[in-house]
């Protein structure tokens, strides 16, 4: 697999190039398998990139891997893309379980997060990885966090996990310091971090001060 990973460190910055590389790998399954690795390289800075390299590969849960990825890379302002390409995928991906499926899975509930965050809880809580889960649950958690706050508390509050819910929770506070203080601190004190908790009250500070008129 050494020309696949190659391929994939080479997709961001010459695409045509890791084309070519995959050209040489003499194995269909093989060529396949550098070809999914290219198009999740690209889905992260490239997403419409490796939407068209999905085509190439057949119909199943390796193209559900692919446009899953795109899909939850596309930030809050294309949420009806990223929901209609997430729900495309899971329609795909089907009953498939194993560590690709979780991924894959993680991957539609963040894309669905921007417009149906009921459906993205849903599909996350269908991982059966529990690590994965996890992160799954905090990206929805994360990207309803402006929107939703009190919502992406309740959905962290499942996670056990203080690597994942604190940088999250870090952000939450100072999102709810805005409209409630007392609920911004009580937020702040869920977090064992000392550098985040900092972070967070000094979040609060900060929006206490715009709410008092102190710029």
């Amino acid at each position: 697999m050494a020309k696949a990973e190659l391929a994939a460190c080479w997709a961001a910055v010459d695409l045509p190039a890791a084309q070519d590389l995959i050209e040489t790998i003499e194995t269909p399954r093989l060529q396949s398998q550098a070809l999914v690795m290219v198009a999740r390289a690209l889905a992260p800075v490239s997403p419409d990139k490796a939407l068209a390299l999905a085509q190439e590969v057949p119909a199943g849960p390796q193209r559900a891997y692919l446009i899953a990825g795109a899909a939850a890379a596309m930030p809050e302002g294309f949420g009806s893309t990223a929901q209609a390409l997430a729900n495309a995928a899971l329609q795909m991906l089907g009953d498939a379980t194993g560590e690709a499926a979780d991924r894959t899975r993680a991957d539609i509930a963040a894309a669905l997060a921007w417009n149906d965050a009921e459906r993205a809880i849903s599909v996350a809580d269908n991982i059966r990885e529990i690590a994965e889960k996890n992160k799954a649950l905090c990206i929805v958690g994360d990207r309803l966090a402006k929107t939703e706050p009190r919502r992406a508390l309740a959905i962290l509050s499942a996670v056990d996990d203080p690597m994942l819910t604190e940088p999250v929770l870090t952000r939450l506070a100072g999102i709810l310091a805005a409209t409630d203080v007392e609920e911004a601190l009580a937020t702040s004190r869920m977090i064992l971090s000392g550098r985040l908790r900092v972070q967070a009250l000094v979040a609060i500070g900060v929006a206490l001060r715009a709410r008092q008129g102190g710029g």
